[in-house]
């Protein structure tokens, strides 16, 4: 029921195809308790690699997660706005680049508020 509230009060934010336009890019997210973006090995292909992974309450051993999503996750901090957090991943990038790597995250952040992963959209 949770997940199902979220996903309909992300939906009715979507009121403008720009993203920065968006509510959602004012929000300042809240990661909930115990959340946190490790780098540990992973399995790919049947063998250990050195990958990303989300450590949470529910799975101390850790979720795998792109290298974008564990940066996504690391710089949240309860104080700044995703208009901030999309600004400093887009660092060093070109703009089309900025633009593909914007979509993705504000995609991620999507996931990770609807699964609870962000426990608050703060000012949405």
């Amino acid at each position: 029921a949770e997940q199902t509230r979220r996903t309909a009060q992300l939906a009715a934010l979507r009121t403008h195809p720009d993203v920065t336009r968006l509510p959602l890019y004012n929000a300042v997210p809240r990661l909930a308790p115990g959340i946190q973006a490790e780098r540990k090995p992973v399995i790919a292909e049947g063998e250990f690699v050195g990958g990303h992974v989300l450590t949470t309450p529910g799975h101390p051993e850790g979720m795998p997660c792109s290298p974008m999503v564990a940066e996504m996750v690391g710089r949240i901090d309860g104080e700044t706005p995703v208009s901030k957090l999309m600004s400093s991943l887009r660092e060093g990038l070109n703009e089309v680049q900025g633009a593909q790597l914007e979509l993705s995250a504000i995609a991620a952040l999507h996931v990770l508020y609807v699964d609870g992963t962000i426990a608050e959209l703060r000012g949405i």
